[in-house]
């Protein structure tokens, strides 16, 4: 990207080797509404290109997002408050998820 842009470089934590490119277009002339979600919990799924996470923003649904896509995937409805917590399976089929209202889901 330019100098009126910016380019940032997701690499693999355990290889270093560069993922992916995401060029972030110059914000001169734009209104930018900033809508944040910040993940609590996050899972690596199916060796790293997808992730299970939950998030601060909107309700407590469990989001599965594909990295290679920046798409998502599905989402988990059920849990009435805030994820606590997330594991997966060592297989990446099941995975757990509990919650602040006690409950423990499979």
């Amino acid at each position: 990207m330019d100098e009126t842009g910016v380019s940032r470089i997701l690499k693999n934590l355990t290889s270093g080797h560069k993922v992916k490119s995401i060029n972030i277009p110059p914000l001169d002339n734009f209104i930018l509404d900033v809508n944040l979600e910040i993940c609590y919990q996050v899972v690596f799924v199916e060796e790293s290109s997808k992730v299970l996470y939950t998030s601060t923003k909107g309700n407590d649904d469990i989001k599965y997002l594909s990295l290679e896509d920046n798409k998502y995937v599905r989402f988990f409805k059920g849990q009435k408050e805030k994820v606590l917590s997330l594991s997966m399976s060592f297989n990446s089929k099941n995975f757990l998820s509990s919650s602040k209202d006690g409950i423990i889901k499979l």
